[in-house]
């Protein structure tokens, strides 16, 4: 386990924190400006990478996926830098990381209004791989259950 728990928020407010840092074992609260590299009205879902050195987030209007390198992560000032907004699918609501053993990870997500899809990232092709669409109608909270190479995806609906 880590320093710090990774807290999503808005942009839209007097005071911008797409995301802060809060340490563990104390009330101290970092910000680290990320929302200084992208334009999105909120962020979403937030999940570290398997290895611990980067740091996924979903971002609305535009739905995107957010992509930061993090130095630093069990530093007292750590560094979140975000390198990347992919376009992702409507309504993004949930991701949750899937590691693959000497590759780069998947990144699972959950959106849609009333068509309700699940997309699949892939962190070394830098794209999306596949799109599900009528998995039901708002699909929010995912789970994922990984066995060896292998990984089953669960969704909840609104």
């Amino acid at each position: 386990m880590g320093k710090w728990v990774y807290v999503t928020g808005r942009i839209a407010t007097t005071a911008p924190n797409l995301i802060r840092l809060v340490k563990y074992d104390s009330s101290v609260v970092y910000d680290v400006q990320a929302q200084a590299a992208v334009r999105v009205s909120d962020a979403r879902a937030v999940q570290l990478s398997s290895d611990r050195t980067r740091l996924y987030m979903l971002g609305r209007l535009p739905d995107s996926l957010l992509i930061a390198d993090i130095q630093g992560a069990d530093t007292d000032a750590p560094s979140v830098l975000i390198t990347k907004q992919v376009p992702s699918i409507d309504a993004v609501i949930d991701l949750k990381v899937i590691p693959r053993a000497g590759k780069g990870d998947l990144i699972v997500i959950s959106g849609g209004t009333s068509l309700g899809m699940i997309a699949i990232y892939d962190v070394d092709s830098g794209q999306h791989v596949a799109v599900v669409r009528g998995v039901g109608a708002q699909p929010s909270n995912l789970a994922v259950d990984v066995r060896g190479n292998a990984a089953r995806i669960f969704h909840v609906e609104c």
